[in-house]
C-alpha cells in the first residue's frame, strides 16, 4: 500500500548477457543471478521465494510465456528476423571493428564468424530455458490435469490479407477469451476481450498496419492457439 508494487529491475547490461560474460558464473546458462557476483543481494529477492503464493504465480507465469512469448521456435525465429533486418550493416560494423575471432573482454565464448555467433547464441537460450523449465520455484494448480473440453481451434480469412480479416473460434467452451495481434517483434498492435458466451466470429481493420507477417493468438484459461496472418 506504501509506494506501489515492489519491482525489480531495470534489467541492463545486456551487452555482458547470454552467455558473454566470463566473470562470476555469469556465462553458464544455468544458476540465478543472486547466486553469483550480486552483492547485496536485495533481501525480499529471497524472502518472495518463501511465499507458496508468489512461487505459484512465478510458475504460472512462467509456464504461460513458455507457450508463447518465449517458445524456443519464436524466439529463434526473432532472432533471425533481427539478423536479417541489420542485413547489410552487419558486414560494415565488422569491417570498421575487425574482431570476429578474437576475445575481446570480458567474453567467455570467441566464434570465427557472425553466423556462428547467432548460433551460438540460440544454443545458450536454448540451454537457459531448458534449466528454467526444470528449476523454477512453485508449481502452478492445474498443469497436468485432465481438462474436458472440445478442442479449442481458430481460422482466419481472408488470410494473405489487404488488413481486413476475420478470426474465427471454434471449439474450447464457454469461458472468456482474448484474442492478441502481435507483429514479429513481440508488440501488441490489437488487444480485444471476448467475454464469456461472446460470438464466435470477431472481424479486425489493420489496414494501416505495415505490411508483412503476424502472429494471431487466442487464449481461453491456459488453452491457447496462435495463426499466422500476412498483411499485404
Amino acid at each position: 500500500s506504501r509506494g506501489g508494487l515492489l519491482r525489480m529491475g531495470p534489467v541492463w547490461d545486456f551487452n555482458l548477457a547470454y552467455g558473454n560474460q566470463y566473470e562470476g558464473g555469469f556465462w553458464s546458462p544455468e544458476g540465478w543471478v543472486r547466486d553469483h557476483w550480486l552483492d547485496p543481494v536485495p533481501f525480499w529477492w529471497d524472502r518472495l521465494l518463501e511465499d507458496p503464493a508468489y512461487t505459484e504465480a512465478l510458475n504460472c507465469r512462467w509456464q504461460a510465456l513458455r507457450s508463447e512469448l518465449l517458445s524456443l521456435d519464436r524466439v529463434h525465429g526473432l532472432i533471425d528476423v533481427y539478423a536479417e533486418e541489420m542485413g547489410p550493416a552487419v558486414e560494415r560494423n565488422f569491417e570498421r571493428w575487425d574482431i570476429l575471432g578474437e576475445e575481446i573482454w570480458p567474453n567467455y565464448y570467441v566464434e570465427d564468424t557472425y553466423e556462428e555467433e547467432l548460433e551460438r547464441l540460440k544454443w545458450w537460450i536454448a540451454k537457459r530455458v531448458d534449466w528454467l523449465d526444470r528449476n523454477m520455484p512453485g508449481a502452478c494448480p492445474g498443469l497436468g490435469e485432465e481438462i474436458i473440453m472440445k478442442e479449442l481451434n481458430v481460422s482466419l480469412f481472408p488470410n494473405p490479407s489487404s488488413g481486413r480479416f476475420m478470426v474465427e473460434i471454434g471449439g474450447g467452451n464457454s469461458e472468456s477469451k482474448t484474442i492478441e495481434i502481435l507483429d514479429m517483434r513481440g508488440r501488441v498492435v490489437n488487444f480485444r476481450h471476448l467475454p464469456a458466451g461472446y460470438g464466435s466470429l470477431e472481424e479486425f481493420d489493420l489496414s494501416d498496419a505495415a505490411p508483412g507477417l503476424y502472429l494471431i493468438r487466442v487464449q481461453q484459461g491456459q488453452d491457447g492457439l496462435t495463426r499466422k496472418l500476412l498483411i499485404n
